[in-house]
This record gives structure tokens, sequence and C-alpha cells, in this order.
């Protein structure tokens, strides 16, 4: 029940600054500053509110600051949301569903999606403890106190499937930027370019490694290449080189396209 009320509440609260926003993004933003900025000057709301929930809700409701219990938390409060966006979309707005879906493609709907999966990770990440995760202590009874608890070969994979999906996102914004500047679309490259400038940065300021990398470290030893992530192991290898180079290829390919519209337009 903790964990349903936790998921509940944390819905509640993001989605409730989202429906207080939007009015001011949709009637005043948008005519002014077009869909895409507008959804960035919402971001930042929304992230505090996010981070704020995820790490003062299971505190206050005494929530096991487990990977399981957090998880549960997360996907659930996400669920509610997706079954409130679609009806409120449909409702308020008279969006379909498949055009709510459709609109994920488009530089604003990246936002979101990034959005969504920092919204369904945050309580992990931020209740996780500082620490290896431990072996279940003994009590009187034979039991254990931590039996509720995940196993680590449980929560290291609730990490890798985090990271999985992160990664995907990430490389799905590459592999958009060409399609993006074919179709003369270079307001949509440069929302995506900068989304994954944005991982480039944090990817710097942690070393060139994925936060999630340090959380996955204190559930195993093991320190192969794909140990944090399901890829194949040649591949999470050399992730940073392959792709690095491919979003230095499309971002030229981009803006040759984009000169070569300029001096056509002239």
């Amino acid at each position: 029940m903790r964990i349903i009320a936790a998921a509940t509440l944390y819905f509640l609260i993001v989605f409730g600054v989202g429906f207080l926003l939007g009015p001011i993004r949709v009637f005043w933003l948008e005519p002014w500053l077009g869909e895409t900025l507008a959804t960035f000057c919402e971001v930042p709301f929304i992230l505090i509110a996010i981070v704020a929930a995820s790490r003062w809700l299971p505190k206050m409701l005494n929530l096991r600051t487990s990977v399981g219990s957090l998880a549960g938390m997360g996907l659930g409060a996400l669920f509610l949301q997706q079954v409130a966006d679609f009806g409120v979309g449909s409702a308020l707005r008279g969006i379909t569903p498949g055009q709510q879906i459709a609109h994920l493609v488009q530089p604003a709907g990246l936002i979101y999606v990034a959005l969504l999966i920092i919204f369904a990770a945050a309580p992990i990440l931020a209740n996780l403890p500082h620490r290896q995760f431990s072996q279940p202590r003994s009590t009187q009874g034979g039991l254990t106190a931590d039996r509720m608890s995940l196993s680590p070969a449980t929560a290291l994979r609730v990490i890798k499937v985090i990271h999985t999906v992160a990664w995907a996102f990430f490389v799905s914004c590459i592999l958009a930027i060409p399609i993006f500047a074919s179709r003369s679309h270079f307001g949509s490259v440069v929302v995506v370019a900068m989304i994954v400038l944005i991982e480039i940065a944090i990817l710097i300021t942690n070393g060139w490694r994925c936060p999630l990398t340090r959380v996955a470290a204190r559930y195993t030893d093991d320190r192969s290449d794909n140990f944090d992530i399901y890829l194949p192991r040649w591949l999470a290898r050399h992730n940073k080189l392959i792709f690095g180079w491919l979003f230095a290829a499309v971002l030229f390919f981009a803006i040759v396209l984009w000169l070569d519209l300029i001096a056509f337009g002239r």
C-alpha cells in the first residue's frame, strides 16, 4: 500500500505542476517562442518538482528504500501520468492518442520523453544509499531484516534496464538529426543536438561515465564493459567512440545541408 500511495502522490505532485504550467506554456509562451522553446522553459520547473517529490515522499511515507519499492513508485506514477496525459489531451485539447504518440518524434516530444525517463527513474536515483549492497542481516527468528529487499542481482537488472532505455533515447536523438536535416527541419536539429550535448556534459562531469554506472557498481563486483547495461560487450566498450564520431558526422551533414539551403535561398 505504501508503494501505491507513494506512486499516486508522486504522480499528483508532478502532474499538478505540469497542469498548472500547461496553460502558461500553451496560451502565452508557445505563440511567442514556439512550441520547442516554450517546452524548454517549462523543463526546469518540472525537474524541480520531480527531484523534490521523489526525494521527499519515500521519507514522508516511510517507504522502504529498496530498488523494488522505488521502481514501483516510479513506474506506478508513470502509468498514472500516461493515463492522465492521454485523458487530458483528448478531453481538453481534442488530441487523439495516435496524434499524441506521433508528437513524440517532434523536438518538444523528445523533451517530453526525456522527462518521462527522468520521472520514472528519479525515485531510485534520488534515494539509493551511497554504499555497497549489504547482505541480509540475521534476526533472532532466523528471518532477515532485509528479506523484502531485492537481491543484488535483481537490483542490478533494474538499473541495467533504466540505463539501456536512456542509452536508446540518446542514440535515437543522434539518428534523428540526419532525418530532420534532410527535411530542412533545422530547428529540430538544434533541439535534438542540444539534448545530446547535455548528455555529453553529464558524462564529462562524471569522468566520462554515466551516473548509472556508479549506481550499478554498488550491486556487483563485475567490471566488464557491459556490466551496467544490456548491450553487447564490444558495443559497450566502444560506445562513446562509435556514437561520438556518429554524432560529429551527422552534425556535419546537417550543417552542410543548412549551408546549402542558405546558398540556394540567395
